[in-house]
């Protein structure tokens, strides 16, 4: 990265979706790269038409924009930006003829996961449940979907709802056959995870059972809504603090150099967030650097006495963005990893040698040796000195 600095205002458009959890972590991403560059970033709910957004963008005369916006709506036209370096959020080129710099989800990567994910549970076939091609990246996520399934992908069966409308009785009817007609178990993406609303009372009324009929993944990871549905839906989760960095930084390039051809950059998904909908005993491939360096961080660190904070500090990023991502990955928080690993090394200097347990507790990182020996004796039932002195040698 460039050392150089600026300074000014930079408008970012909110998404019209209003869903406030994936803004936030885009914010997290926009703002980290912003301090490097001293910009003012200021969030503007999404204009409603052209003439709103040409008002707001004259008003402010900001270095740029950063549009995260549904793809369907056509307010930024070149007129409405009057030439302000401007950088989009997974939207459809098409509505501005394939003149944008954009930041897209990787729809290749979406699709394999959901397709590794359902393909180890035994089904027989596989189903996709998205939105018109008024939506483009629904059908991109579909013909992800069914290439990463291999031969099986030929047979997936499809289904779309119409992109920005609800849905008509019609449709819903239509709906409900095309689930009781699916090949018994069936594995089944969502394009997101608002599809479930339409999913799950049509397999009520078609008496198909989840997860026993079907197992269903879906896409976002919303977690108000994948935790309150029965059975619960996993999910898999987009970078979207990745999003929001990345569309910071290409509209920084953008501001350096005006003559740079229009270009594309993707953010991925984190992984799967395993829940009841594709029940399984193991956690899910994640393919994400960020846990892999959180992991040798707590290797490095865990018994040298370092807090979550410390061991965090050199990774570039907030704690809520490594702590959700770590337990999407591991299926626990950093602090239980650390803790974890210091009850092991505590269990093998008790095993192995005969120091004192405040040399123990002193060596696995706590400089307070009665707050370690509770720790140890809630998670094993038993004082360090019972667990060194127990007949069997078996750890717990």
């Amino acid at each position: 990265m460039k050392t150089r600095k600026s300074s000014g205002t930079v408008l970012f458009f909110r998404s019209p979706q209003r869903r406030e959890w994936p803004t936030k972590e885009k914010l997290e991403g926009i703002y980290r790269f912003a301090r490097a560059r001293r910009w003012r970033v200021v969030t503007i709910e999404a204009p409603r038409t052209a003439a709103a957004a040409r008002a707001a963008v004259s008003g402010w005369r900001p270095l740029g924009c950063l549009v995260d916006m549904d793809a369907s709506r056509r307010v930024f036209t070149p007129e409405a930006l009057g030439g302000t370096p401007t950088v989009f959020l997974d939207f459809d080129d098409r509505l501005l003829g394939g003149r944008t710099f954009r930041v897209n989800h990787d729809p290749v990567a979406v699709g394999t996961l959901a397709a590794k994910r359902l393909s180890v549970l035994g089904c027989t076939g596989y189903a996709f449940v998205g939105y018109t091609r008024e939506w483009a990246w629904s059908r991109a996520r579909l013909d992800a979907f069914r290439a990463a399934l291999g031969p099986a992908g030929d047979g997936v069966r499809h289904f779309e709802f119409p992109a920005a409308r609800q849905p008509t009785a019609r449709i819903r009817a239509a709906f409900g056959r095309f689930v009781a007609a699916l090949p018994r178990p069936c594995g089944m993406m969502l394009a997101n995870d608002a599809l479930a609303e339409e999913l799950y009372p049509a397999c009520a009324r078609a008496g198909v059972s989840i997860p026993g009929d079907l197992a269903v993944i879906g896409v976002d990871d919303d977690e108000r809504l994948c935790n309150n549905l029965r059975p619960s839906l996993s999910s898999i989760r987009l970078d979207f603090d990745q999003a929001g960095w990345l569309l910071a930084e290409l509209l920084d390039q953008r501001i350096a150099n005006p003559s740079l051809n229009p270009v594309v950059r993707f953010y991925r998904p984190i992984g799967v967030a395993p829940r009841e909908t594709t029940a399984r005993s193991d956690e899910a491939t994640v393919t994400d650097s960020l846990v892999a360096r959180i992991d040798r961080q707590i290797d490095a660190h865990a018994l040298d006495g370092s807090t979550v904070a410390q061991i965090l500090a050199p990774l570039d990023c907030s704690r809520r963005t490594a702590e959700t991502r770590y337990r999407v990955a591991r299926g626990k928080s950093i602090l239980a990893a650390v803790r974890d690993l210091r009850l092991a090394r505590a269990q093998e200097l008790l095993r192995t040698t005969s120091i004192s347990v405040t040399e123990v507790a002193a060596a696995c990182g706590y400089a307070r040796p009665a707050h370690f020996a509770a720790l140890f004796r809630a998670r094993t039932g038993l004082t360090m000195s019972a667990w060194r002195e127990r007949p069997s040698k078996r750890e717990n």
